[in-house]
């Protein structure tokens, strides 16, 4: 846009200065012409004065006759030299001005070529340059997502294994505490005198011998019970309650011993199943088995049982005590 207005104003500044010139050149001429003229009329004035001067006054009017007429003649010739001129030159500035257009067209449409090729150049190399850049920046984008994404995936890897170890570490220490209660529990256990395998091996034991089923315990008031020497104490129940099925006498005196077993051992050593119990029974079991008074049982006292018998109907009695306490 800027070439264009440019070439405009050349153009126009030369069409300004041919103009001037050809003002200037055409006044040049017309004062040639004047002065010509000037110098023709001096020269027919001094050519006038000699020949009247020379010649007779008869012949002056023919004179002066005919050189007014030469001199009419030459001026004549001198304008039409003048207007000749002057067309010449118009001609010969319209002629040069075409020629000058013509070599200025072409040496414009050159430059305004070369600069759209320049122009295409730059254009070409800045659009090479952004596509660059861009791929750069892409690149770069792609990057950054691909550590961002990786340091993601690293600390949701190190929050979950953070979550696993907590969680192992909450279920270990559950366990643990599990097992610190499980191992208190069984140490009260045998503290108050439970065992664990007496309890499990006397039912299976019992119904070996013939002995029946204990009937379950009956319920107990659903009043908080103190965890206290008393609650584990053989005292006689609350008022209005009936005793519990333990301190029954029928279910304490054993049943006489079965036709299928022979009449009892007369040795002093126990069955397997008396011993096992007698072996795994607490403290006042193994008293209440070695013959002890009748005052260490609980419940009123059981009829005199030869040898082993006795001695599995208190570890018995002693058992269903101690469980008929615990479950309640």
């Amino acid at each position: 846009m800027g070439l264009v207005v440019g070439l405009e104003w050349e153009l126009s500044t030369q069409g300004a200065g041919l103009e001037c010139g050809n003002l200037s050149k055409e006044l040049q001429i017309k004062k040639q012409f004047q002065e010509t003229c000037k110098i023709q009329t001096r020269q027919y004035k001094a050519l006038r004065a000699h020949l009247l001067e020379t010649t007779p006054k008869a012949q002056h009017k023919s004179l002066l006759k005919r050189l007014k007429e030469e001199q009419t003649r030459k001026l004549a010739i001198l304008a039409e030299q003048y207007d000749q001129s002057i067309s010449e030159m118009l001609s010969s500035q319209a002629l040069r001005l075409d020629e000058t257009q013509e070599a200025e067209f072409q040496a414009l449409r050159q430059q305004l070529q070369q600069e759209l090729e320049l122009l295409n150049a730059y254009q070409s190399k800045i659009k090479i340059r952004t596509e660059s850049q861009h791929e750069r920046e892409l690149r770069e984008l792609e990057q950054r997502v691909a550590l961002r994404r990786a340091l993601l995936e690293q600390r949701v890897e190190e929050e979950l294994l953070a979550l696993q170890t907590g969680r192992s570490e909450r279920i270990r220490s559950l366990l643990e505490r599990q097992a610190r209660e499980i191992e208190a529990f069984d140490a009260e256990s045998m503290r108050l005198g439970f065992s664990s395998m007496a309890l499990g091996g006397i039912p299976a034991e019992a119904a070996a011998q013939g002995y029946p089923a204990p009937p379950p315990a009956p319920a107990w008031p659903s009043r908080p019970v103190p965890r206290s020497g008393a609650h584990w104490s053989h005292g006689p129940p609350p008022p209005g309650m009936p005793p519990p099925a333990w301190r029954q006498p029928s279910l304490l005196a054993p049943p006489g011993p079965p036709s299928w077993l022979g009449p009892p051992a007369q040795s002093g050593t126990p069955r397997g199943g008396a011993l096992l119990l007698l072996r795994n029974s607490p403290q006042p079991l193994r008293r209440a088995a070695s013959g002890g008074s009748g005052s260490d049982s609980v419940g009123p006292p059981a009829a005199a049982v030869p040898g082993p018998l006795s001695r599995s109907t208190s570890v018995a009695s002693h058992i269903l005590n101690g469980s008929s306490h615990f479950y309640s």
